[in-house]
């Protein structure tokens, strides 16, 4: 009986625990918790301040950072996604659960589908674009080629559910419809997700992930291989040799291999299977190293992580969605493309079909513009006006905050020069 009489007490102790754990861990950290991942929302704490206050502005920043910055907040949502994957199957992040707890990026089971189609006339115009550079780059001694990295969603259809299947075989997609036009149009390119499909039943290792987005890395590095291949054949060069003797087979998986399983932030590991890492190697010594420029999504990281940019190019360049210039995180709106296309004996495009719908014309267009259109852009323009625009060209400052302002308003470079000299000369004749 006075046991019993002691629950409303040990109920009231634990309600404050409840209560007053998330403030004191919010304020001592006296835990520490596991970061979350993905595109995770950063709120500022707000400065209390007279305008703030008359305003409102300072009470509801101050709700927003207390709302995402609460004691205990990442075991909490982890919990809240846990629960959801373990009793329901569903995925609180961009991500397609399929049989077998296989993961899958939503964007490559929707190119299956044929959502996101370019369309058959603005594909045939692309792949006549990348033919125009392919041509002029070869003219200039330099090589080129296009290449197709895998989709999981290709190599592993058959853990896709029936409900996220596409309903015909012969639907038209971005992928199979460049490859028919690049073939004909006699463009030089690599298919890798039709050869990694080949080498399906036979392989000795593995070449997705269950629970990434990417390609493994022994899957990145027989790609490097085929691309270094590509590369000497087109330069009639000797390039270093990248090759391992052995794998390293673990249930221990790389961040790289779980990449998709991370951003679902669960508490508990999805089972996997083992993954094996190549002990890669190169052997630089009397090789040739050229310059190069990777323009790509995120399937050219791997094998950037393994060294090739610096132990088989000199001085290579990845281009990020034409965003981000690395090594070094540059803007891509900072870079002098003139230059690094003038020093760079080797270009070539890497995407994979799940991204094409968003990226496939500025991937090609880049370079199309660059070849194609500075020239044309200009032919029409006064002496006047073309003479300002070598003023800015000439300025690096100058030329940087046009460029700049080029990507913020999404206009050609040319366009924006253009526009801004005419504007200089009309001023100037006032």
């Amino acid at each position: 009986m006075e046991a019993n009489s002691k629950i409303p007490d040990y109920l009231f102790i634990l309600l404050m625990i409840l209560l007053f754990a998330p403030l004191l861990q919010s304020n001592l950290n006296v835990i520490k918790t596991n970061k979350l991942y993905g595109h995770i929302k950063e709120v500022q704490n707000s400065t209390i301040g007279y305008k703030g206050w008359m305003s409102g502005d300072y009470q509801s920043q101050k709700e927003e950072y207390l709302k995402n910055n609460f004691g205990f907040r990442n075991w909490a949502i982890r919990l809240d996604h846990q629960w959801a994957y373990s009793a329901f199957r569903k995925p609180k992040a961009w991500a397609v659960i399929g049989k077998e707890s296989y993961l899958y990026e939503p964007m490559y089971i929707d190119e299956r589908k044929g959502w996101g189609y370019l369309g058959n006339e603005n594909i045939g115009r692309l792949a006549k674009k990348i033919k125009a550079v392919e041509d002029t780059l070869n003219a200039l001694g330099k090589a080129f080629f296009f290449v197709i990295t895998p989709s999981k969603a290709d190599y592993f259809p058959e853990y896709i559910w029936e409900k996220d299947q596409r309903k015909k075989d012969n639907v038209p997609t971005n992928y199979g419809t460049l490859k028919k036009e690049m073939i004909r149009n006699e463009v030089t390119f690599l298919d890798f997700n039709k050869w990694f499909l080949e080498m399906k039943d036979t392989i000795q290792y593995p070449l997705f992930p269950k629970t990434g987005i990417h390609y493994s890395d022994y899957g990145a590095a027989i790609s490097a291989n085929r691309i270094i291949k590509e590369i000497e054949r087109q330069l009639d060069k000797d390039l270093p040799e990248f090759e391992w003797d052995e794998c390293n087979c673990t249930p221990s998986l790389s961040r790289s291999d779980r990449d998709l399983e991370n951003i679902l932030n669960l508490i508990f590991r999805i089972p996997n299977h083992e993954m094996c890492y190549p002990k890669h190697y190169v052997k630089e010594k009397g090789k040739y190293k050229p310059r190069s420029i990777t323009i790509s999504d995120s399937f050219f990281w791997q094998m950037m992580s393994m060294g090739i940019s610096e132990k088989i190019f000199n001085e290579g360049q990845f281009w990020l969605y034409n965003r981000d210039v690395h090594p070094g995180g540059r803007a891509f709106s900072e870079m002098d493309m003139n230059a690094e296309l003038e020093k760079a004996e080797v270009v070539f495009i890497m995407e994979t079909p799940g991204t094409m719908k968003n990226h496939l014309n500025s991937f090609v267009n880049v370079l199309y513009d660059f070849y194609f259109k500075k020239e044309i852009s200009y032919k029409n323009e006064s002496k006047e006006v073309v003479d300002i625009i070598e003023r800015i060209k000439a300025d690096d400052a100058w030329l940087k905050a046009v460029k700049e302002k080029a990507n913020s308003i999404g206009s050609p470079l040319n366009e924006v020069l253009i526009n801004d000299a005419k504007f200089l000369l009309k001023e100037k004749k006032k």
